[in-house]
């Protein structure tokens, strides 16, 4: 994913070909963004709260990052989530029965009249519809969430095990907190599609996975990354951007 054009103009001081990122240090005390968003983890890897964030860095900063600053974007792990097709409402269908794929499949109905790069509504009355390969029990509405929600709740259940003591049994009460469907999740009027988990019930939310992430890089240095990489490599990029010999010193 590229910036949207807004925010790819190089003004009137376009950075010189040819010179490393530490050349270009005095025209900006940013030669490389990392930046950290507070929302990756509490919102679960929310892609569209993330990128909002980092975009009003990116903005806040445009007269200098976006001149001097290798501005690299990667999650640090993937989830087991993809598009499998759109959902829509249209025939009266609801839930499950409103996921349309293959040849039901239609274009979303997303729309960008003021041209941010984002959706102007985030629940469209056609939407994509994002299925999850590892995930708790949880009800599933496809709709967007206007506010975060947590997909699951903490219960204390309590049941009577057996232990073996000699020749003798004994039965003990023992109790485990499991992660049950959040119900604040299911929207007024529709089906309550409860999907059950495929992960342990003490797991309270999707799993990360072991799915290639995507990187983007922007800026000055940003041809060092293209491809698939290995996640060493990301490093050894960086470096090349600044002019720095990683491997110098190796033995």
């Amino acid at each position: 994913m590229n910036l949207p054009p807004a925010f790819n103009a190089a003004g009137s001081n376009p950075p010189e070909p040819g010179r490393t990122l530490i050349e270009r240090r005095a025209n900006s005390p940013y030669p490389v963004a990392l930046p950290e968003i507070r929302t990756v983890e509490p919102e679960s890897e929310d892609d569209e709260l993330n990128l909002r964030e980092l975009w009003s860095v990116i903005v806040k900063r445009r007269g200098t990052i976006l001149l001097f600053t290798l501005i690299i974007v990667v999650a640090d792990h993937a989830h087991g989530a993809s598009i499998t097709g759109t959902y829509h409402e249209r025939d009266g269908k609801k839930g499950l029965a409103a996921v349309r794929t293959y040849a039901d499949s239609i274009f979303p109905t997303f729309k960008d009249a003021n041209h941010d790069g984002f959706p102007d509504n985030p629940d469209p009355d056609v939407t994509l519809a994002i299925q999850y390969a590892n995930h708790p029990e949880y009800y599933e509405n496809f709709h967007f969430q206007q506010k975060p929600t947590l997909p699951t709740v903490s219960q204390t259940v309590t049941k009577q095990e057996a232990q073996q003591a000699g020749d003798k049994t004994e039965y003990h009460q023992v109790s485990t907190v499991v992660a049950k469907g959040n119900p604040a999740r299911h929207h007024a009027g529709d089906p309550m599609e409860l999907v059950p988990a495929n992960i342990p019930d003490t797991i309270g939310d999707e799993t990360h996975a072991a799915d290639d992430v995507p990187l983007n890089a922007e800026g000055p240095g940003s041809e060092y990354f293209n491809g698939v990489m290995d996640n060493t490599e990301v490093f050894f990029g960086i470096m090349r951007a600044l002019g720095v010999d990683a491997t110098k010193n190796a033995k």
